[in-house]
């Protein structure tokens, strides 16, 4: 598994995050739905 580097310094970018996000959801096994509105999600 490939470790997310932090950011050394200010805020994290949204397309930062929003990377992060889509390689969490192309592993497939990492985002659990709990109900319509609310997930659990290994991060």
């Amino acid at each position: 598994m490939q470790e997310v580097r932090k950011p050394r310094r200010g805020r994290v970018s949204e397309q930062c995050i929003t990377r992060r996000g889509l390689r969490i959801c192309q592993k497939g096994d990492q985002v659990k739905t709990l109900t319509d509105n609310r997930w659990d999600v290994v991060s």
